[in-house]
């Protein structure tokens, strides 16, 4: 791009003013540094770090030396030798909020997260206009699990950067692991008022609706992801769901036959829609040979021996009056949870084998 190129271009300038300038006065560390900075900044981190260490050789105190010979050695994959780099500045300065910051970057890099913490922790003590140090400490609290404090350092970053959208986004997940429903809500709608097509902030503000049993508010909130990506498959459950919780059931059929068409091979779309077609009561809807067919599509694909696709196949065999079919399939279900060890699915198709055996001594006594 013309901004790299312009990029390149000055630090070439840059490296070129500083070798003449070196053969002028070859004892100035602050032009060696610079060097140091020119070369990395070209990706040469073996000649920048010599660069470095001469300036350092020269001028000992020279506090911007140590840093950008910590940064070169951090590139170079080495964290423990930049640690060192980084401890040598804040011993001539102790405020260097820059030191403390690509300190904490060399402890995470040595998954010394504690000590990470500390540092970033004081650089934005020192600095409080570097949010790196709030963004960092964001990522180090929620790689182990500490959404409390990933949540505060948020809060405090959006206290300077309100508008700042992916803070925004974090902070609306953070809240969601957290259980805080009703805040992430309200922060889910923040990040739609920044960026109004947000795909995540639509999908979970309408996943919060239908939990709260406002379907309809939900169905526009996937309606709208829908409008930006058509074959949006996680949106068009979401919409089928409500949908049929709406019992809008031919809608909701529409959808679920729309995302096998985009993944013909959807398991769990297969089973809920085959379900739907045997069970319904809307004769609009109900096709038990097609729920049948898409029974042993599933059964196919699970080669037999998912449980739940077998319950389906059961229940499907059953709604075309097929009942000794139902029954076998529905004990070989109940094998298949026994031997997975889900005792709730176990009890779940014993029922389903049980209703196939009342209907069959009900024929068998007719």
């Amino acid at each position: 791009s013309v901004a790299t190129r312009k990029y390149l271009h000055h630090w070439q300038t840059t490296l070129s003013l500083c070798e003449h300038m070196l053969s002028l006065a070859p004892d100035s560390a602050g032009i060696h540094n610079l060097k140091g900075m020119a070369l990395q900044s070209q990706d040469e981190l073996d000649g920048a770090i010599e660069c470095c260490k001469q300036a350092i050789r020269l001028d000992r105190r020279n506090v911007e030396s140590h840093i950008n010979l910590g940064n070169a050695m951090l590139e170079k994959q080495r964290p423990e030798e930049a640690a060192k780099c980084y401890l040598n500045a804040l011993e001539y300065k102790p405020g260097s909020w820059m030191a403390h910051y690509n300190l904490g970057l060399a402890m995470e890099k040595q998954d010394k997260y504690a000590e990470a913490i500390q540092y970033y922790k004081q650089a934005s003590e020192i600095n409080s206009d570097y949010y790196n140090s709030y963004r960092c400490m964001i990522r180090v609290h929620l790689a182990h699990d500490n959404y409390e404090q990933a949540e505060v350092y948020c809060r405090k970053l959006l206290q300077a950067r309100p508008l700042e959208f992916k803070t925004n986004n974090i902070l609306a997940s953070i809240l969601i692991k957290q259980g805080k429903m009703d805040q992430a809500f309200e922060q889910w709608q923040r990040v739609i008022e920044l960026d109004p097509d947000n795909i995540n902030a639509n999908y979970n503000l309408g996943t919060s609706m239908a939990r709260g049993g406002k379907y309809e508010a939900a169905g526009e909130y996937f309606n709208k992801i829908l409008q930006i990506q058509p074959e949006n498959v996680n949106a068009r459950v979401g919409l089928a769901n409500v949908l049929m919780a709406q019992k809008q059931t031919t809608q909701a059929v529409e959808q679920y036959y729309e995302i096998l068409r985009i993944n013909p091979s959807q398991v769990n779309i297969l089973n809920r829609l085959a379900k739907i077609l045997a069970t319904t009561e809307d004769k609009d809807v109900r096709d038990v040979e097609e729920a049948l067919r898409l029974a042993h599509k599933s059964c196919d694909l699970t080669r037999y021996s998912h449980p739940i696709a077998l319950k389906t196949l059961s229940v499907a065999y059953a709604a075309n009056g097929k009942l000794d079919q139902a029954l076998k399939v529905a004990e070989q279900g109940v094998q298949k949870a026994a031997a997975m060890g889900r005792d709730d699915l176990v009890r779940r198709i014993q029922k389903q084998a049980e209703a196939c055996k009342k209907r069959l001594a009900d024929r068998n006594h007719k």
